[in-house]
């Protein structure tokens, strides 16, 4: 093999290398978590069924970890602080469900 042919194996080699090890060593990222909200819920636990589902928004912005989607119910939601929620990491919110969170109208 020539010498420049032997460099550029031995090029393409580690690069191959350093992408496998990045993939390798890169930290799993967990599956989008879906967690419910309905004015009927109560305000324990994760929020992740129906049948558990929270009865505040900012509850269930509590117990979300960044990029869960929170579907919420329709509904009234009101509070006695001076706002109803307050989202400090990023989430997708999805309103307008019924109650059995089985359709959605967005309008």
């Amino acid at each position: 093999m020539r010498r420049p042919d032997w460099l550029l194996v031995l090029s393409l080699t580690l690069i191959a290398l350093t992408l496998l090890s990045e993939a390798l060593l890169a930290p799993a990222r967990a599956a989008t978590i879906v967690r419910y909200v309905a004015t009927t819920g109560n305000d324990s636990g994760d929020c992740t069924t129906i049948v558990g589902r929270c009865r505040t928004l900012q509850y269930a912005l509590d117990v979300a970890a960044p990029l869960d989607e929170i579907r919420v119910a329709q509904g009234t939601y009101t509070d006695a602080a001076p706002a109803v929620a307050v989202i400090t990491k990023t989430v997708s919110l999805l309103g307008g469900w019924d109650n059995g969170f089985t359709i959605r109208n967005s309008d």
